[in-house]
């Protein structure tokens, strides 16, 4: 038996959805009932996921010094990556993570968040540049 009973999840489940989406909340409350305990679901529910790493997020006014002044101390205090802003244009966006990624600590990651701001191309040269990088993600 797993450390948190399906009664227990109910009731947090309950607690974050219901106030929020009642419809949403019935389909998850009559998925949950009839869910296999041996199921990946299941245990996912139940506690038993990896560890899932902390980050930080930036806001898009910091500058990219201030974001490697932001990323260093992050490390000191165990963070693994920071997530920043972008959508300033592509060729801004580029040299902006260009140059935090190259200043930043070496084990430390980066995400950026255009916001929905770019067109499929211009999304897709960012997205080129970010992979070149080996940002975490791109959002």
């Amino acid at each position: 038996m797993p450390s948190r009973s399906l009664a227990t999840i109910h009731d947090r489940i309950f607690y974050a959805l219901y106030c929020r989406c009642k419809y949403v909340y019935s389909d998850f409350e009559r998925f949950l009932v009839d869910v296999e305990p041996r199921s990946m679901i299941y245990q996912l529910l139940s506690g038993r996921a990896s560890e899932v790493k902390a980050y930080a997020t930036f806001p898009i006014e910091k500058s990219p010094d201030e974001l490697v002044d932001a990323a260093e101390w992050l490390a000191e205090k165990g963070f693994e990556a920071m997530k920043i802003g972008a959508g300033f244009g592509v060729a801004e966006d580029r040299e902006r993570i260009t140059t935090v990624m190259e200043n930043i600590p070496t084990d430390f990651g980066l995400a950026i968040d255009t916001n929905t701001s770019y067109t499929y191309d211009e999304a897709l040269t960012v997205a080129k540049t970010a992979s070149q990088l080996e940002l975490e993600w791109f959002e």
